[in-house]
């Protein structure tokens, strides 16, 4: 039975694997976003605090943004100003994790099987399978809700590629007419501004008839460009916008890059020609002005294109400056660059045993794990393997607390852990759980859901539940009955118990009967000291199988498990004497 479930279970998530590949780049482009944001905010702040300085320093820092953008690897190091922000997060293999790889898409637990799964014993203890948590379940929709948003992650830069490429192939149709000055310059009758054109062997290209000073100002300013590489330079900052175009904060970096970098130019411009040329320089960047279109977003650096009125200002207020502000703006500028490059060092771990991390390891070492629920007298024995993957997702959410209370809290429910060592909830504050470890102890506060998820496997466990009655009916009435007690039955009726929240029912509905939709169905009771679940197996076409739960669920099951139950209910009637 159990192999049965597991397959059923590994098949569905076959289906949802076929996307992990775009699931898993998706979720690594939006912790590289996530960081570029962080480092992008800080670049801005200290833009402004930059604003009567050389522009070179602002764009230099613009090229950190990027490396966050297009690497998401970096080196660790105590001096990252990231640690302000990003102090509770895991780092792993270089990579900082705001959202982690989808614990949804690892293979989901199964129902143990045989005498590893169930116990009996003297004092009545049996072992149960660790239900699905409701965070789990948060865990799976935000599993599907991330790969939706990474098939429109891929749709957009879908888009803005073929946007780009047809912006290019425009571009490079409009300068087919264009004839040779000299050298690598060209003009054209076509165009209204200058600008720089190319990736191997960029081209100056200036609209037909600039002469004299103004030429001179272009090709000093489009020739600066192709020293620096910007020509390459601005295409990269493009395609890493494309990569993070959800993030609009990356496109208002864009923006100021582009703003810096031609700013930055104007500037080197400036050294040249000197201080009497600045009225001249900005006179000629006014005539050859335009106003921002796609045809220029890609890859044309052009002229007279970003923000002239911002550029003209900085022109006339431009100053050069002092050696000795140039090196000091030079190693503050350095010495924040490297802050935001680097990752924050990986502290110390917590290896004690108050951290949940270091409890899963124990866990998933043991076959069994105890459950004890005040006022009842049996210990519940779980799957230590089971409870250690739940304990592993549903950690993540766990934050510790400073609590105190005016009364003294008794837990509602301790999971023995291993010696000493326990986790203890409380119904009392089913938002907190209190770690133990010999006299030491630490409360974190924790999903409700999480608390609900335990309270519910002490409900469903066996012995709670101890026996199952199967019973065929036929036309309405009883033809054959058994009652078992044997562990692989047990394990359907826990895994019976759960059914709401396992992913091998597929569709749901609303029961509003007491009584089966047909007249030929098997009737399963549940039974224990305290509890009892009827629920009707049935098939109305011979070949889909239902499971319903008077007044409560209707659900359809594989074909193969409703065949396995009933394979189930012929075999025990095999045993009977």
């Amino acid at each position: 039975m159990s192999e049965l479930l597991s397959g059923l279970l590994s098949g569905l998530q076959l289906g949802s694997l076929q996307l992990s590949g775009l699931h898993s780049a998706w979720t690594a482009v939006l912790n590289m976003s996530l960081t570029a944001t962080y480092v992008a905010a800080v670049v801005i702040l200290v833009r402004f605090f930059l604003k009567k300085a050389p522009k070179i320093f602002s764009y230099v820092l613009w090229s950190v943004v990027l490396f966050r953008l297009l690497c998401p690897f970096s080196l660790p190091s105590d001096f990252s100003l990231l640690g302000v922000v990003t102090a509770n997060l895991r780092t792993q293999a270089g990579v900082l994790e705001y959202v982690p790889e989808s614990r949804s898409m690892m293979p989901q637990p199964t129902i143990p099987s045989g005498d590893a799964g169930f116990e009996q014993g003297g004092e009545q203890q049996a072992a149960a399978a660790l239900p699905p948590s409701s965070a789990m379940t948060r865990g799976e929709t935000l599993a599907v809700g991330m790969e939706i948003l990474s098939v429109i992650w891929l749709a957009g830069m879908v888009i803005l590629i073929s946007y780009s490429v047809l912006a290019y192939l425009k571009t490079k149709r409009l300068l087919q007419a264009a004839t040779l000055i000299k050298d690598n310059i060209y003009e054209s009758d076509r165009l209204s501004t200058a600008f720089v054109f190319g990736f191997i062997r960029p081209k100056i290209y200036v609209p037909l008839g600039v002469r004299g000073a103004d030429l001179d100002y272009i090709l000093a300013h489009e020739q600066t460009h192709i020293r620096r590489r910007d020509y390459l330079l601005k295409p990269l900052a493009f395609s890493a916008i494309i990569l993070h175009w959800f993030n609009p904060v990356m496109w208002l970096s864009f923006v100021l890059m582009s703003r810096d970098m031609e700013m930055s130019c104007d500037e080197s411009v400036l050294k040249r020609v000197g201080g009497e040329g600045k009225s001249e320089y900005a006179k000629s960047l006014l005539a050859l002005s335009v106003k921002r279109s796609g045809l220029f977003t890609l890859s044309p650096l052009a002229f007279g294109e970003s923000d002239v009125k911002s550029r003209v200002k900085n022109i006339l207020n431009y100053k050069k400056p002092g050696f000795w502000v140039v090196i000091l703006l030079a190693v503050a500028v350095g010495g924040m660059a490297f802050t935001l490059l680097v990752n924050p060092a990986d502290k110390e771990p917590d290896l004690s045993f108050l951290n949940p991390d270091n409890l899963v390891s124990l866990l998933v070492q043991r076959d069994g794990a105890q459950i004890n629920e005040a006022g009842y007298p049996y210990p519940i024995i779980v799957s230590g393997v089971e409870l250690g993957k739940w304990l592993d997702r549903a950690a993540n959410d766990w934050k510790e607390k400073k609590f105190s209370s005016s009364y003294e809290l008794t837990p509602s429910i301790t999971i023995q852990v291993n010696g000493d060592n326990e986790i203890h909830f409380f119904e009392a504050e089913p938002t907190l759980a209190m770690i133990q470890s010999g006299e030491q102890y630490r409360y974190y506060a924790i999903p409700e859901e999480d608390f609900r998820v335990i309270q519910k496997l002490t409900l469903l466990a066996y012995p709670k539940i101890q026996s199952v009655t199967m019973s065929e009916w036929k036309k309405g009435e009883e033809v054959t009955s058994v009652t078992s007690t044997d562990s692989t039955i047990l394990e359907m009726a826990v895994h019976l118990a759960q059914e709401e929240e396992n992913p091998s029912f597929l569709w749901r509905y609303t029961s509003v009967n007491d009584v089966s939709a047909t007249a030929n169905f098997m009737r399963i009771v549940l039974e224990g000291p305290s509890v009892a679940y009827t629920y009707f197996l049935y098939t109305e076409d011979g070949k889909n199988y239902t499971i319903e739960k008077p007044y409560e669920r209707i659900n359809k099951i594989n074909p193969d498990t409703g065949q396995a139950i009933i394979d189930l209910f012929r075999k025990a009637q095999v045993k009977l004497p």
